[in-house]
């Protein structure tokens, strides 16, 4: 993968032997904040490359994660998008009951993962996993609203 281009608001003065250019490339809230600035301009490439660099720097940033799930949605790479909720889950998962039941966080980024995951699915013909994970999505009420949930 290339590198995300930097914002041309930025003065580079990059030399051949320099990997980074200053703390905001390593920086993985700014990588996935850049990667949502590409997502909303349809540059979905480039938002995958800038949020896998973010977690290239932080393994644990679900919220990089779920992002790169949807641009993997996008681009129509559904394993990985797969791959990136399940990630998610088992994180998540893999947290004290305490910390993960009394999160509104963690709750909101399950049922996304579910919801994401059951496209996925659904979209490389999986669709007994597509239905166990919408179903799964659809018992977090308090993160969709009815209309949702309907939907869905």
């Amino acid at each position: 993968m290339k590198e995300p281009p930097m914002p041309k608001s930025k003065k580079i003065d990059k030399k051949k032997d320099t990997v980074y250019i200053d703390i905001e490339d390593k920086d993985p809230v700014w990588l996935k904040d850049k990667g949502d600035h590409f997502y909303k301009r349809s540059d979905y490439y480039s938002a995958l490359n800038a949020y896998s660099k973010s977690l290239e720097f932080d393994k644990e940033f679900i919220m990089a994660r779920l992002n790169r799930a949807t641009a993997w949605l996008k681009t129509r790479c559904f394993e990985n998008a797969v791959e990136d909720c399940q990630d998610i889950q088992t994180y998540i998962q893999g947290l004290k009951a305490e910390e993960r039941d009394n999160d509104e966080f963690y709750t909101r980024m399950m049922a996304r993962s579910y919801l994401k995951m059951g496209a996925g699915y659904a979209w490389i013909s999986k669709f007994d996993e597509s239905v166990e994970a919408l179903t799964s999505a659809t018992k977090y009420k308090t993160v969709f609203n009815e209309r949702e949930i309907i939907e869905i």
